[in-house]
């Protein structure tokens, strides 16, 4: 079955196997997808993955983001049960090879601030596949990276000054000129959602 991967689920996840990485390389969910080739647009789907499949053995000796199992019986790469750091992964992804197509969220979490996003249609999946509610935790993830690349711990936010905008309004100033935060409730909501969920915390 074709459907577009949770990223409010995968997006927390720091090790999985190669195959579910590549799996959300062409952005599809790997607890559904079966590698089917029933069509035409499974077998584009299927083509993708193993070009990107081909790309990651190419790299994977050496790799830094392998952390165990690679070789089958046969010495073949073993997607399905070698181990890799996901977020390590998406920065050689962008930033090494540059695979082609990459979903967004994955080029946040190599490090790449993707504001290109501009409305809710954007997010509107191809004929056929199954989408769940995506731009709140894409925003949430930009959010994330710019924290993290201003110097900031996320777990341990310093707390606002008497009459300063503090940590937040640094970072709403830095996004609030991307198209994903042009309305301002975005970047409300999408703070609000990580202190929520304990992904951000003040000292």
């Amino acid at each position: 079955m074709l459907e577009l991967p949770n990223w409010e689920h995968w997006g927390r996840i720091r090790d999985i196997t190669l195959r579910d990485a590549l799996v959300l390389s062409i952005n599809l969910c790997p607890n559904s997808y079966g590698h089917e080739n029933n069509n035409e647009v499974e077998r584009q789907y299927a083509e993708k993955y193993w070009h990107h499949f081909q790309i990651a053995k190419s790299h994977i000796f050496g790799s830094t983001w392998v952390i165990g199992r690679v070789a089958k019986c046969s010495f073949d790469v073993d997607a399905a049960h070698t181990t890799i750091d996901f977020q390590k992964f998406c920065s050689w992804a962008v930033a090494d090879v540059q695979l082609a197509d990459l979903p967004h969220e994955m080029r946040i979490l190599g490090g790449e601030i993707f504001a290109c996003i501009e409305t809710e249609n954007d997010l509107t999946a191809p004929e056929g596949i199954v989408a769940p509610p995506q731009k709140s935790e894409v925003a949430c993830m930009a959010i994330l990276e710019v924290i993290k690349q201003s110097g900031y711990d996320p777990l341990s936010l310093p707390s606002n000054l008497p009459g300063k905008k503090g940590v937040k309004g640094a970072i709403k100033k830095r996004l609030q000129n991307t198209p994903l935060f042009k309305h301002g409730s975005v970047f409300e909501n999408a703070w609000t959602k990580l202190l929520n969920t304990e992904r951000i915390r003040y000292a």
